[in-house]
């Protein structure tokens, strides 16, 4: 798996106006972290999710749940987030009434 090789097919299907699917995404994603080329390579991407939601919001749909998994992995560069980080504790429930 060429990681400068996927990452420049997967930006040229953004510029030619194509998202890739968000399943590619997270297999360079994971490639990345496979092979410790998570600083470059993963920032690049994130530009093109940017330009992915981009195309989305012109044509007016939805970021695909693959798509939304893939920033989050990018942005916080694990494939894991701490129990503790989304779980609903009581103290934190607050009432709107």
């Amino acid at each position: 798996f060429d990681l400068d090789t996927e990452l420049a097919d997967i930006r040229n299907m953004v510029k030619g106006g194509m998202a890739p699917s968000g399943q590619r995404l997270k297999e360079y994603l994971a490639a990345c972290f496979e092979k410790g080329e998570t600083e470059d390579k993963v920032d690049s991407l994130i530009f093109c999710l940017a330009d992915i939601f981009e195309l989305q919001q012109f044509e007016a749909r939805e970021a695909s749940p693959d798509y939304k998994e893939a920033l989050v992995i990018a942005d916080t560069r694990r494939y894991t987030i701490k129990e503790d980080r989304f779980a609903v504790s009581e103290k934190n429930l607050h009432s709107l009434n």
